[in-house]
Parts: C-alpha cells; structure tokens; sequence
C-alpha cells in the first residue's frame, strides 16, 4: 500500500512529540512493506526530495511569511498575519496537489497541519484520494497557538467572534476527512463537541513509547525508596515547570530527594539562574535518544506537572515502558493515562502543595511505589509499537 503521511515537521528534534509519533509511524510503516511518502515543510525556497531508511521524503518551501518553525524568532504582527495565511493556504494547496497527483497514494494521512493547513485536504480530495485520514495531536484545529490556556484557548473554547473564523473554515474543510483520529477521548470528544469531522468515522488509537513488547523494560524492585525523580518536557508555563520547581524548593536536602529537569523552552535561563543553589535541582537540557533512555533508567518516579490540557502525553507512556510511577496533574487527558493510585498519583494543577504532598508520598511509602511500578509495566503493553501499528493498518486497510 501507498500512504502519503503530511505533517508540518519530520524531525523529532524541532517538532517535538508530534513529530515523534509521525516518525515512528513512517518507520513501522515501512517495516511492514508499505511504500511511505513524507510531505513536510523546511526553510528553503524550492521543493526538496530525499530518500531516507527507505521512505521518500518531500520538503516543500515555508510558503507564507516564515517557516513555522521560526515562529518564536518573529514579531507580532507577523505571527498574525502568518496564522491568517495558514488558515487555508492557496500555495500549499497546488503544490500539494501536483505532488499527490503524481504519487497516486493510497492513502493520505495529515497530521500536524501548521505551516500546511487544511488545504492538504483539498488538494489529496482534488487528486480523488478516496481515503483521506488525520490525526489530532493537539487542538491546533480549534485554536491558532494549539492549546487551550492562556487568553486565546479561552477565546477558542468559548468559540468567540474573534476565533470563529478561524474555526469555521477549518471545520468546513474537516468534511473532507473521511477517518478521524485521537490518542485520546478528551480530544476527539472537544473536536465532536465543535463539529469538526462531521462525515468522518472516529477512532482512539493512543501513541507508542516506540517499543514491542519483548522490548519492555522490568525496572529492578530492589530499591530503598523512590528518591530520584525525573521532568522531560519544554520549560514554559504551561508545562507547569515553576511550580514543580517551586516544590522541589521547598523539600528539605536532608530528605535526600533530586529532581531532574530536561528539555528547553524560554524558561530555561531563568530557572537556571533562580535555582542554581539548590543541588537537589538539576538541568540538563534537551534529551533524545539513547540519552533520553539513559535518564529514564537512572530515575524512579516521572512528573508531568503541566498545567495546559494535555492531548496524551507521550512522556508517560515512555515512562511506563521503565516502569516509572507518574505524578501528574489532573488535567486534559492525563486521568484517561495515569490510573490514579495505581500507576501514579493525579494532582491538582498548578498546586504546590500537591506537589510536595505526592513526591513526599510516593518517597515515603515504598510499598506503594514497588506495587505502581509493577502495574506501570503492565500498562506499557496498551503502548507497545505493535498496537500502535496495527491500529492505523486496520484504518488503511478498511477493518
């Protein structure tokens, strides 16, 4: 089978875990004999092709202001007008078209539309795509920055004048999807609550931690207590990080507690230079890889702390397939991930004093964390690569 995958980004490294699980799914797509082709975006002037493990690669150029993944270098009004352009964008409908017309896939499969739009709809119904899927990572559908905080996802949810427009024309277009996609309810049930996909079958299929389930990972019982702790995600506000570090700031040396904080984001310098005294906080960057794998084994317990509805929350399932307990807020589509008192602890979002109550917990009581850690093993079978592609061949396929 041929299947087109489009998505704003490829690479991991700039487009996060979206991109990820695009990844992942054009690899193992591949490793069962389909005939992959990637449509995605870079910052150069001309369409570019690649052949890569396999799969053939399409870049086409940044056609609007700026390529998406610039926006955090650009003024304000640009940001503006650049989301005006990308709510249906007129180049990147011809120039996707002319491409899906001269691939003649079986399947075109969208993903992250940033940068692309909803014109990849049109352009794969224009070239008669007779099976037009798309997943919903995020909530970028329903609002221009993709999430649902701040004072523009309060405009999105209340689906104001000022956001309608924008959500209008994405959900007229949304009738060309004839499978829709979530890695979890709470997203797929606030995409039906607006209308989106109103002709399109749905489906729940949750991401992958990348692993079978040979590959699972059994972390060692034969620990003292959960002592180290362990945050991967972009250090903004609204991934909670000031707060965690707020309450691992209050936790005493003498508990011998560590919190270790990786990734990058605008918070970064800030947390370092407010935080440098404390030597149970430590920043280590971005981590992908081998290196991300390496912190998991060296760590007990994962916290999510974010205070934006989260969309699923791929660092979990990751966690999981170490068996890592999670402490994580009670937000968004962690409660459908985290069994709360079974394979973490669920708090509320944006208390500190949550915080320390859970990571006082879940130290203090070692029966409680070898039990979480067992039941987390179990759980990252729900995650295995082999669902996962399973799940989308069955869409492919038509079953």
């Amino acid at each position: 089978m041929k299947i087109l995958l489009a998505s704003f980004l490829y690479e991991a490294e700039i487009g996060g875990g979206a991109s990820a699980v695009l990844n992942q799914l054009a690899q193992m797509l591949t490793w069962h004999d389909h005939h992959v082709i990637v449509l995605t975006t870079w910052a150069g002037h001309q369409i570019k092709t690649e052949n890569v493990a396999g799969m053939k690669i399409i870049r086409l150029p940044a056609s609007n202001l700026y390529w998406v993944a610039d926006k955090d270098r650009q003024p304000m009004y640009k940001k503006i007008s650049w989301q005006l352009f990308d709510i249906w964008n007129p180049l990147i409908y011809l120039l996707a078209r002319e491409i899906i017309k001269n691939e003649v896939p079986d399947v075109v499969h969208s993903h992250k539309l940033r940068g692309l739009s909803p014109s990849i709809w049109s352009a794969a119904s224009s070239a008669g795509i007779k099976k037009i899927v798309h997943t919903c990572h995020d909530f970028e559908l329903l609002s221009p920055e993709g999430l649902l905080m701040g004072r523009v996802g309060k405009l999105a949810r209340e689906q104001s004048l000022v956001i309608r427009p924008y959500q209008s024309v994405r959900r007229y277009f949304s009738r060309l999807v004839h499978h829709a996609i979530a890695p979890s309810r709470y997203v797929m049930d606030l995409h039906q609550k607006m209308k989106f996909f109103p002709l399109a079958s749905t489906k729940i299929i949750p991401n992958t931690h990348g692993l079978r389930v040979a590959d699972l990972i059994r972390k060692s019982l034969e620990i003292a207590r959960a002592r180290r702790f362990l945050c991967i995600g972009r250090l903004d506000k609204a991934k909670g990080i000031e707060v965690l570090c707020q309450a691992f700031s209050q936790i005493s040396d003498k508990q011998d507690l560590s919190l270790t904080i990786a990734g990058w984001g605008p918070l970064d310098a800030s947390l370092r230079e407010t935080y440098r005294d404390k030597s149970n906080i430590e920043f280590v960057g971005a981590v992908f890889g081998a290196q991300k794998d390496e912190l998991f084994t060296k760590s007990d317990v994962l916290v999510s702390p974010s205070l934006a509805p989260e969309s699923f929350g791929l660092v979990i399932a990751e966690a999981y397939s170490h068996g890592l307990p999670v402490i994580a807020s009670r937000v968004g589509a962690y409660p459908e991930i985290v069994r709360d008192g079974e394979t973490g602890l669920l708090v509320e979002p944006g208390s500190v004093d949550a915080l320390i109550s859970a990571i006082s917990s879940m130290s203090a009581d070692l029966k409680m964390f070898q039990a979480m850690s067992v039941a987390c093993s179990q759980e990252a079978r729900r995650f295995t690569s082999e669902a996962f592609i399973r799940e989308y061949q069955q869409i492919y396929e038509g079953k």
